[in-house]
């Protein structure tokens, strides 16, 4: 290219020589600007290129393929030269009722923007405001896409000659802790992003163990303030399916138990995801696969808001100890609460077989840090 541009320059010079004496050089930019340069004072010209250059979110145009499926995960990254420049999710908007496919271009501060979403149901626009966890919703009335192009946090369907290839990537936890290993999905509701599996780690963050307890050894269970589990009938089936059953003390124990990035939600998350829901909180949060839970009446789940929360029950030191299979889910929060006779405890939230709505609840029994519950993460 050095070469080509050097003989160009040099016949176009020796022609114009003949009439008149060059002592200037003008461009044309793109953006109709002229740079201009004596010729005196130019050493020599020259292209350079990059192989791979490195894509900034506005300066191309993207061209990104629409998955019609989300069976990696109902989040996806889309990438280009190792560089997200957008984000796919399969999201429930409340006010369609229902699970849409919506594109993100990524924002400056790193973020998906989610005042620029681009329904590729029908064209539509989706416009949330993070501060109040609300959705403004615009259908359009386009065929579902399968192909969108991406400029400068502007969609269109319209195929663009030289846009730059993008790859999916499903947006997964990938969770290491010494020789344990655990990948989760993710789902976004609202302007919130949640694990989509329970917490399946028998480490702490640092990859030192969390202490494992029986469910006959009701003892050390009572006297442990250091953070336990307990798997549900002592079954590793039951964990692999559900998540181990943590106290309250594993929550607060320094070492940390939720994946790098993530935290465990306050009462108030729990609470933002509820209002966002609606008045059937609880049927869109429960995994809706047979037998996940029990059956009831009037109250089917349908796991609309992709949460898939599964009836993983509780551990309890009295009676039986394992209770709720099938029938319940108890999620811990990092909210405290003190009751005078009970001592400081972590407040909970439950979804029931037989209720439509996710109960919140503060300053309840279940919130002592001796029972056993599930935990979900939220993204900080």
């Amino acid at each position: 290219m050095k070469k080509t541009f050097t003989l160009v320059l040099c016949c176009a010079l020796s022609f114009t020589a003949v009439a008149q004496k060059v002592t200037e050089l003008k461009i044309s930019m793109k953006n109709g600007s002229v740079a201009s340069y004596q010729v005196a004072d130019i050493d020599s010209l020259w292209f350079t290129a990059k192989s791979n250059p490195d894509p900034t979110p506005g300066e191309h145009t993207y061209c990104i393929s629409v998955p019609q499926t989300f069976a990696d995960n109902d989040v996806m990254r889309v990438m280009a030269d190792g560089q997200q420049v957008a984000e796919v999710c399969l999201e429930y908007i409340n006010s369609a009722d229902a699970r849409l496919t919506v594109v993100y271009p990524m924002g400056a501060d790193g973020r998906a923007d989610l005042k620029h979403g681009w329904c590729a149901d029908n064209g539509g626009t989706v416009v949330w405001d993070r501060e109040n966890n609300t959705c403004q919703y615009v259908p359009g009335t386009s065929e579902p896409a399968t192909t969108v192009y991406l400029h400068d946090s502007q969609f269109g369907t319209a195929a663009v000659a030289d846009a730059v290839a993008t790859q999916l990537e499903a947006d997964v936890i990938v969770d290491k802790r010494g020789d344990e290993k655990n990948i989760y999905r993710t789902v976004k509701i609202g302007t919130q992003y949640w694990m989509a599996q329970n917490l399946n780690a028998t480490k702490y963050l640092n990859g030192q163990p969390v202490t494992f307890i029986a469910s006959a050894n009701t003892a050390k269970w009572k006297a442990d303030t250091a953070g336990a589990y307990h798997v549900f009938a002592d079954d590793d089936e039951f964990r692999n399916a559900y998540g181990p059953l943590y106290n309250g003390y594993a929550l607060t124990n320094s070492q940390g138990l939720c994946p790098t990035g993530w935290e465990v939600p306050e009462l108030s998350d729990y609470q933002r995801l509820k209002t966002y829901l609606g008045s059937q909180s609880g049927l869109k949060m429960k995994s809706d696969a047979a037998g996940a839970w029990n059956a009831s009446e009037g109250s089917v789940p349908n796991n609309l808001s992709g949460f898939t929360a599964l009836a993983a029950g509780y551990y309890m030191v009295s009676g039986d100890g394992d209770y709720g299979l099938g029938t319940d889910a108890w999620f811990w929060t990092r909210t405290e609460y003190t009751d005078p006779l009970a001592g400081t405890g972590l407040n909970t939230v439950r979804l029931n077989y037989a209720t439509k709505a996710l109960t919140i609840y503060s300053e309840s029994s279940h919130a002592r840090s001796t029972f056993g519950h599930s935990l979900r993460c939220i993204k900080k």
